[in-house]
């Protein structure tokens, strides 16, 4: 075996190309280590991989470029952990360029450093079978296939190029993660089918597998993406991998986007979450113990009420991020709201490490029609920017029927779609939706991947629930799509509405719930997003309650 680096020899290069020349007429046109800009421009989307080295790997009378990244300062002594990324398809090629086209995450390796891996298989040649041309040997559109007994060679050398990555520099063996869109996917899943007891963690993107190895996958901590309205692999393939891995108790999250064809790993790269929930993945020993660890990851987010809503959205951002928080959850109830939002925005529009969580809604029924369909120019407003729409029905009000909420619940759901807005049915004590429970049935009958429910520690205790969170986590566990957390007593004091507050939302470590009856069961569930911390009415100052709530959070979490 034989590694080509970057600086080699300029009389080695004829060499090199004459390799090439067997893999067909393209291959003497580029040059996989050494890019020609000036005959094959340099196109935008490549800028963001100038810091990736050009590579290729040679064993057993075959060649596989590739590109590589690893930090260049501030990780001297330290293992890191190791991104494998398989593209797709229609990324093939002989330039060692070519792998990137689809591939358009955040610059997830300047916030997590780490190596990165991107090898690029070979075009399809009058001289070469398909066998030669792709990760794995099927029909993409297939209903399902069975692997072969041997994997094809680019594949092959693929995971002969992890084991040298791993000899030849400092790797978290405890932390290695794989990823790949379409024929990617399906490289991803056969990987991992093949040897799935290496790696953490893996994202496979609208790709394909063979249930039969479920076994041999589970334990790996898995998200699963796909588009619903896929033509080109269908999303059955996705679906029958999940349930496979489900069945023999993995680890598994599946993500699909409803009315999104084959172009799904552009809101799954794009989104920062996935790579924050990635980079928290840490392979140890026991299915249990994985998925604790992996919930360590969970994020808080803070909602702008209390003493921290009276600050401008600026100095709001400014010390949320000072005290370890992820993100922000914004109230609209207000003229002033709407206008603050787009604030925000413009305030985040280059913050990869901090969003803007979430905005909530209250359909109050009482109100004007004008002001009951706000939503819809909230959802217009966040439309595109990975937030979320938080749903609260108001109070019950005459003639208001369980029939009349489904059909406006539909529409809102309906509509935000085409606006790649997830809606969240977010139940509030003393309105029409009480509790996670009550949501229940409502997300259940309209079954819409773009609609799940909220599971919220002060409103459920206010329902009498605090006794009983793990039966409520596992009644909705497969629809929970944001949960909440706060301070609060087992009991709600409902002698005066704001003794009922105070109460059940306090700093994070205060009133005298038990916090292990919440955290456990959430630790077990299947949630994998940020968890908002309810700070309505709390007048402490920001910085000293924010800063003791994230420590009381992560002491909870740490010891679980």
């Amino acid at each position: 075996m034989k590694i080509v680096r970057h600086r080699i020899k300029t009389h080695f290069y004829g060499i090199l190309l004459l390799i090439f020349t067997s893999i067909g007429v393209q291959a003497q046109l580029v040059n996989p280590i050494n890019p020609d800009y000036k005959s094959f421009p340099k196109k935008e989307w490549e800028n963001k991989f100038d810091a990736f080295e050009f590579k290729v790997f040679q064993t057993d009378g075959h060649t596989l470029p590739y590109r590589f990244y690893q930090p260049q300062s501030g990780t001297a002594g330290k293992k890191l952990p190791l991104v494998i990324f398989l593209h797709g398809a229609g990324e093939r090629g002989f330039d060692n360029r070519t792998q990137f086209q689809r591939f358009a995450p955040i610059l997830f390796w300047e916030k997590y450093p780490c190596f990165v891996l991107a090898p690029e298989c070979p075009s399809k040649t009058p001289d070469s079978s398909n066998a030669e041309s792709v990760w794995v040997d099927t029909p993409f559109g297939a209903a399902s296939h069975q692997m072969n007994v041997n994997p094809t060679w680019p594949l092959k050398l693929v995971m002969q190029l992890i084991d040298k990555t791993i000899r030849d520099y400092p790797v978290d063996k405890n932390r290695i993660y794989i990823t790949g869109l379409s024929m990617g996917g399906y490289a991803t899943w056969e990987i991992l089918q093949r040897e799935g007891k290496r790696f953490a963690a893996a994202i496979p993107v609208c790709g394909g597998g063979d249930p039969a190895y479920a076994s041999t996958i589970k334990p790996v901590n898995l998200w699963v993406f796909h588009g619903s309205d896929d033509r080109t692999v269908p999303v059955k393939r996705s679906r029958d991998m999940v349930a496979a891995v489900q069945a023999v108790g993995g680890n598994v999250t599946y993500t699909e986007y409803p009315g999104v064809g084959h172009d799904s790993w552009g809101r799954t790269y794009s989104n920062p979450e996935v790579w924050d929930w990635l980079f928290h993945q840490v392979k140890v020993g026991t299915a249990n113990e994985r998925r604790i660890v992996s919930k360590k990851g969970l994020d808080l987010a803070a909602y702008n009420f209390g003493s921290l809503g009276k600050l401008g959205p600026a100095d709001q951002i400014t010390r949320l991020k000072k005290a370890g928080y992820k993100g922000i959850i914004l109230n609209s109830e207000k003229n002033d709201d709407l206008i603050n939002l787009d604030i925000f925005f413009n305030e985040l529009k280059n913050d990869k490490h901090f969003k803007v969580h979430a905005v909530m809604a209250r359909y109050n029924f009482s109100d004007s029609l004008q002001k009951r369909e706000k939503w819809k120019t909230l959802v217009d407003r966040i439309a595109n920017r990975h937030t979320e729409l938080w749903l609260i029905f108001g109070k019950k009000t005459e003639g208001i029927t369980d029939s009349f909420i489904e059909m406006k619940l539909r529409e809102i759901v309906d509509y935000a779609k085409t606006k790649s807005v997830p809606v969240i049915l977010y139940p509030h004590s003393k309105c029409y939706i009480a509790s996670a429970e009550e949501a229940l049935p409502f997300v259940q009958k309209i079954n819409d991947t773009n609609l799940k429910l909220a599971v919220h520690l002060c409103h459920e205790v206010r329902a009498g629930n605090g006794s009983r969170m793990e039966m409520v986590f596992e009644h909705v566990k497969k629809y929970i799509g944001a949960v909440t957390i706060a301070g609060t007593d087992s009991v709600a004091d409902f002698s005066q509405a704001l003794l009922m507050d105070k109460s059940t939302i306090k700093p994070i470590g205060q009133g005298n719930f038990n916090m292990k009856n919440f955290i456990e069961p959430l630790l077990k569930s299947d949630y994998k997003g940020t968890i908002g911390f309810i700070n309505f009415k709390i007048d402490e100052e920001p910085e000293v309650y924010l800063k003791a709530s994230m420590a009381a959070w992560e002491e909870m979490v740490k010891t679980k």
